[in-house]
Order: structure tokens, then C-alpha cells, then sequence
């Protein structure tokens, strides 16, 4: 079975200076240098997007990990019994 990523967290610069120890203003220069992965909304702002192991401790990411592979398993079965039945 693949590995089931967690979604991004969008967070703007300053909410994600904040959880990383660093002002918003050295975020949103980390944006224009492409050293984070981040995009520019239609209004210009920046939003940057982080794992949720890189905003929370690795042991809480790795059980939303294996919450979000077990949700997937459920689901898939669920689809397969649904093709059966058809």
C-alpha cells in the first residue's frame, strides 16, 4: 500500500515565522528566495505551506499518518465491495 501523505497546512508568513521561531517579514524572504515551498495568492500575498510533522511533534504526524492510511484502507475496501455488488 502507497504511503498516504497528510495535506499541506497554508499558513501566511507571519503564522508560519511564528511557529518556526522567525519573524514574518524573514518568512516572506525565504518566499522570494524560493527556499520554502510557498505560492502568492490573487491579492499578492504569500501563503506557505507546511507538512504537519514541521508544525507539530513527529509523533503526533506519524499517528495522523496512520490514521489517514487506515481511512484510506476503509475506503478503498468499501469501493471494491461497491464494484462487487454492481
Amino acid at each position: 500500500m502507497r504511503e498516504i501523505r497528510a495535506p499541506f497546512i497554508e499558513l501566511t508568513t507571519a503564522e508560519a515565522g511564528k511557529l518556526l521561531g522567525i519573524s514574518g517579514q524573514a518568512m516572506r524572504r525565504r518566499c522570494e528566495q524560493g527556499l520554502v515551498d510557498c505560492y502568492r495568492t490573487e491579492g499578492g500575498q504569500w501563503r506557505v505551506k507546511l507538512r504537519p510533522e514541521e508544525v507539530m511533534p513527529r509523533e503526533e504526524a506519524e499517528a495522523l499518518r496512520r490514521e489517514n492510511a487506515d481511512l484510506r484502507a476503509r475506503l478503498d475496501a468499501a469501493v471494491r465491495v461497491l464494484s462487487s455488488a454492481g
